[in-house]
């Protein structure tokens, strides 16, 4: 073999270094060997080099050629929330051993004690560095450090929901199938909602949580008397024991419970502490810890301060806000406060010392004997250096150049504090979460078919990041991996978990403000409160090759504008509608739309285009101003009136209610109305009574009289602003004008030109009260088939002026008064004629007929002439008959009254109850009249009918 020159050794990344202590006076001892040139190991009695009665062996495992390789010396270094660290010395005697071949195998370093036992440390081996070789002989450097150091070497990104950190860290070291470790833990651990690891080693993702949770760990190794080789298969636990505890775990004994502080020489039976010294320090002594709590908008926060004197040294607060939902309550804010000033004041005493005791390791207690000052006090090791060197003859040691450590001999140096004093590890920073991540939202973990919205009450969804990806089975298992591989592949394989993030909106309060959820598949952007991975948020939506904007434009568009619309559109759950808001910002053709699929209901404002909901192009022009559209329902409810009009208002500047171009028009029919009214009344016609309800009305929408705003706008009565012009272009507001507002809820409807009503089918006016119909000009009525009127009491009709026609084309007429006289008058002639039939006068009783001072009088039987002069009855012939007679045939007339109301009565008898039958009886009226009758078999009298409610008295008359 040639010969190899040492070659410098980094440290590889993720396992922490190790610095010995800077208050140990002879820590330069402590430094690594040197060998600057090739060893001559030609010299060496190789057949005298074997592992027979050393002080320090070396087990490899079953698989290595034993015996075939000794031990030089060795240095270690091993402590409390540290990972230990062994570089070995070796010596191959055996021309078949190969230690690169050993990497990744646990091997067993063994140290003798006193008592012909031996102390053991199980470690993995990380790396070897060839030395030299000379012959048979070759000088190797092997380096042994835990199962844990595996952990430093794999990066890795992950996502934890609802587990507590033990939870955590036993997950992840379930992928690391050499992984043996036990949990001393007595204190409660808080389930985290949500825990990442991203981008961060699997070694420094544990240590940052174990720091978080106050939780340290030592190394506990298997201790045999046996010579057995090692496994060959280290797809089993190790040898050593990761035991992780937190403050409250009694710590173990050294197997040398109780350690002299003696000299060291050969007259000795028990190892010593041969060097023993204290440090005091200034640390923080007051700690507060608070955090964001969203679900109580609180920030939980817990402050403690030490009780140990520091002389005149101020309050040294340790204040740490970040983060957000850390705490889960005050209380929880304080146990981590308290629990970070633990670790503060545990290093405000340390001891420092050297030794041979063998036994010692760190996280062991011992009690400290024959010293003057701390005579019987026990003390926790907090970190071991070891140093040895074996004995391999004084040629070996020549040849090899001990250095100044004497061949077959041990020494130690640690470090110590108080056993009383709890441990606790400093906080350890979280890495700074980038700036934001991209993510899919996703539906419920096991949910096949998932639903286009899966969310929470409190406005969360559920996500999922990229980096999650489910990998394949090759993927986990990786290159070399099936035999003796220290990692397994177990977490990856369901590393599916999504979580819920709260989705932040550009408005939110209390049942207030903004809400749009990302839909399930939807591409989110997000950040991280503070820069914690732990704490993500929802920040945005974005749009990607898959989900483009609903109205793309632009390079690679088919629109026909370069992006003038925005705005907001939504889809139904299932696709099949959409709801929309568009604002078009062309030049010169503005618009906005609110629409919805559902019946096509559409709000269209401005500059109408033609718009298809899955096209991003403008449409064809549709008109211009405001369109209300829905092929359903529309509704329209003002609960304190409604103004449509057609009179423009310039900028829309006016009040909303301003009516005085109504007022006016109404006041003008108001004159008209009545003028006609008194003339109607003056003739003896039926007046218009419905006149007076006009005024009320004009009244009620006139801002000077009724028509105003009652209250207050910020405790001032409310007026016009000044400037602009009146509804009524009359000038400009003096700013004292009350605001109009209609004093009842009215619908008033204005019309600039003419007021048209249209429909194929049926019109309904009715009104509770009256209906006033007045034209300034013409009034027309027409009806293709039949025009009726009725009225439940009077109908009149009067002209002013031009008379009055009544004409029918076809048919009869017929004027009748059923109940009453008909009576006609004429200031001059009247005219009866019938062009083609006869005239017929018919009375039931009697017919007169007068001109001037001579009248024909028909009553009954008698035909009776009076005249005061001459009588003459022409004709070309005369006959007189004898007396005869024949009834007159009247025709008979209905009964055409409107019988609003009805009502009867039961006769019954007073003492007894029961019904009276056949009783005569008769019913007084309101207006004095009687209606005569006779109860039926069940005393029922006969129906009474009224146009108006009356009240009717009955009285029983006559006898059965």
């Amino acid at each position: 073999m040639p010969p190899l020159m040492r070659q410098d050794i980094e440290r590889r990344p993720g396992i922490p270094a190790v610095t010995p202590g800077r208050w140990l006076s002879m820590s330069d001892s402590f430094n690594i060997f040197h060998s600057a040139t090739p060893w001559k190991l030609e010299g060496l009695n190789v057949a005298r080099l074997s592992e027979q009665a050393r002080l320090i062996k070396l087990q490899l495992p079953a698989s290595a050629p034993q015996n075939a390789v000794v031990v030089q010396r060795f240095t270690g270094t091993e402590g409390i929330n540290e990972l230990f660290d062994f570089t070995i010395d070796t010596l191959a005697t055996s021309s078949e051993f190969d230690p690169f071949a050993l990497i990744g195998e646990e091997l067993s370093l063994r140290l003798l004690l006193a008592n012909g036992s031996f102390r053991t440390w199980h470690g993995y081996l990380t790396a070897v560095d060839a030395l030299g070789g000379d012959g048979g002989l070759a000088r190797y450097r092997l380096h042994l450090q835990p199962w844990l150091a595996a952990l430093g070497l794999r990066r890795d990104s992950f996502v934890y929901a609802a587990k507590n950190v033990q939870d955590i860290v036993s997950e992840v070291f379930a992928d690391h199938t050499t992984a043996s470790f036990t949990f001393e833990v007595t204190q409660e651990m808080p389930v985290r909602p949500t825990c990442v690891q991203y981008r961060e080693s699997d070694l420094a993702f544990v240590l940052r949580l174990l720091a978080e949770e106050g939780l340290s760990f030592r190394f506990a190794h298997e201790q045999s008397t046996g010579g057995e080789g090692g496994s060959a298969n280290n797809a089993a636990p190790s040898h050593h024991r990761l035991v992780i505890f937190d403050r409250a775990a009694t710590p173990p004994d050294c197997a040398l419970s109780q350690i002299r502080f003696h000299r060291v020489d050969a007259t000795e039976s028990t190892d010593a502490i041969t060097a023993w010294g204290s440090r005091r320090q200034v640390a923080t002594n007051a700690v507060m810890r608070n955090a964001w709590d969203a679900s109580v908008l609180q920030a939980p926060t817990g402050a403690v301060q030490s009780a140990r004197a520091m002389g005149d040294v101020p309050v040294l607060e340790h204040y740490d806000g970040a983060g957000a939902q850390r705490y889960a309550d005050s209380a929880a804010a304080a146990r981590r406060a308290e629990q970070q000033l633990v670790a503060f004041e545990s290093r405000i005493k340390r001891y420092g010392a050297a030794g041979s005791v063998r036994q010692l390791g760190a996280g062991e207690r011992f009690t400290l004997t024959q010293h003057d000052r701390y005579e019987g006090n026990q003390f926790l090791a907090l970190r071991v250096r070891h140093e040895a060197a074996n004995n391999l003859g004084s040629q070996a040691a020549q040849v090899l150049e001990a250095g100044e450590l004497e061949k077959g001999s041990y020494r130690n140096s640690f470090e110590a504090q108080p056993a009383e004093a709890q441990v606790v590890p400093l906080w350890q920073p979280k890495p700074t979460a980038p700036e934001a991540m991209v993510a899919l939202v996703v539906g419920a973990d096991d949910d096949e078919a998932p639903t286009a919205v899966h969310t929470q009450r409190d406005h969360r969804v559920q996500v999922r990041f990229h980096w999650q990806a489910q990998r394949t089975a090759q993927q986990q298992q990786g290159p070399g991996q099936g035999q003796g591989s220290l990692v397994a592949a177990g977490r990856h394989a369901s590393n599916r978990q999504s979580v819920w993030l709260r989705v932040a909106a550009p408005v939110a309060g209390p049942n207030w403000g903004a809400h749009h959820l990302p839909r399930v598949g939807s591409e989110v952007l997000v950040s991280f409160i503070e820069g914690d991975i732990d704490r993500p948020v929802v920040a945005q939506q974005l749009y990607n090759g898959q989900d483009l904007p609903p109205w793309s434009a632009g390079t690679d568009s088919s629109a026909n504008h370069a992006g003038v619309l925005s705005g907001w559109h939504s889809r139904a759950l299932d696709g099949s509608g959409y709801n929309q808001w568009i604002a078009d910002d062309a030049p010169g053709q503005v618009r906005t739309r609110l629409a919805s699929s559902y019946a096509a209901s559409q709000l269209n404002l401005g500059h109408l285009n033609a718009q298809s909901p899955d096209e991003s192009s403008r449409g064809a022009w549709r008109g211009s101003g405001a369109e209300l559209r829905s092929d359903a329902w529309v509704a329209t409810r003002a609960g304190e009136g409604l103004l449509i009009s057609t009179l423009a208002q310039e900028r829309a500047a006016g009040s909303v209610q301003d009516t005085t171009s109504v007022r006016g028009q109404l006041a003008g029919a108001l004159r008209e109305a009545q003028k006609l009214s008194d003339a109607a009344g003056g003739a003896k016609a039926l007046a218009l009574s419905a006149t007076a309800l006009l005024q009320p009305l004009i009244d009620d929408i006139d801002p000077q009289k009724n028509g105003h705003y009652p209250g207050n706008v910020n405790g001032q009565d409310a007026r016009e602003p000044k400037g602009g012009n009146g509804g009524d272009g009359a000038g400009a507001r003096e700013g004292q004008d009350p605001v109009p507002a209609f004093a009842r809820p009215l619908m008033v409807l204005d019309a600039a030109m003419s007021l048209n009503m249209a429909t194929p089918a049926s019109a309904t006016v009715f009104a509770g009260e009256a209906i006033h119909w007045t034209a300034q000009a013409q009034a027309h009525l027409a009806a293709g088939k039949t025009v009726g009127l009725a009225a439940g009491k009077s109908v009149g009709l009067y002209s002013h002026k031009g008379g009055i026609q009544v004409i029918a084309q076809e048919g009869p007429v017929s004027v009748q008064a059923h109940t009453n006289e008909l009576e006609w008058l004429a200031k001059e002639g009247f005219t009866v004629t019938s062009s083609n039939d006869e005239i017929h006068v018919l009375a039931q009783q009697k017919v007169t007929l007068k001109g001037g001072q001579t009248s024909i009088e028909l009553d009954g039987a008698n035909i009776t002439l009076k005249m005061p002069a001459l009588l003459d009855i022409k004709g070309t012939s005369k006959s007189f008959v004898g007396p005869g007679g024949k009834a007159v045939p009247l025709e008979r007339l209905p009964d055409s009254r409107v019988k609003f109301f009805k009502g009867g009565f039961v006769v019954k008898d007073k003492r007894t109850g029961k019904p009276i039958a056949f009783k005569e009886y008769r019913i007084q009226r309101a207006d004095g009249t009687y209606e005569y009758g006779k109860t039926d078999r069940s005393g029922l009298t006969h129906v009474v009918l009224g146009a108006e409610k009356e009240q009717l008295q009955i009285e029983l008359i006559g006898s059965r």
